[in-house]
């Protein structure tokens, strides 16, 4: 699958990104549109989801794409890097964070549209890995970042 880079003059956006909730045999997708409202979620196998992409760098030049990490490894990664995509594997989260009980693809799709909250996850989970290493190695104790419930290093 090739594409064609579409001239300047017949770019529609300045940037689309899509939210891509994987699993076995659909993808749930959600598309945000220079910054806009995400859309109404779309469900796709794997072909219709690459004919997709293609036909969203139609419309600009930049398409970024996001996806959870999980059990289907980097293959679809690959794919989009070959077509050009930028494309980011985050780390799984819960995308429910009242405590509701609520799991829904179409949430987790239009979730990873938002790209501030696919930051923040990758980043507060590697600052709470080096913290929590600290503490377990003795370098600092743990009421320096606010976690007295934690023993410190023995």
């Amino acid at each position: 699958m090739t594409t064609s880079t579409p001239s300047q003059s017949s770019l529609s956006y300045e940037a689309i990104k899509l939210g891509i909730d994987a699993h076995a045999k659909y993808y749930w997708v959600s598309r945000q549109v220079d910054g806009a409202t995400p859309q109404p979620v779309q469900k796709m196998t794997y072909d219709e989801l690459l004919l997709f992409v293609v036909r969203q760098q139609k419309l600009t030049n930049k398409v970024v794409t996001c996806y959870e990490a999980g059990a289907f490894g980097f293959h679809l990664h690959r794919q989009f890097e070959k077509l050009g995509i930028q494309n980011y594997v985050v780390q799984p989260q819960d995308w429910d964070e009242r405590g509701k009980g609520v799991k829904n693809n179409r949430l987790d799709a239009v979730a990873l549209c938002q790209p501030s909250r696919k930051k923040a996850v990758v980043a507060i989970a590697r600052q709470l890995a080096v913290d929590l290493w600290r503490i377990f190695t003795g370098a600092a104790k743990s009421e320096t970042f606010g976690l007295n419930y934690l023993p410190d290093a023995v």
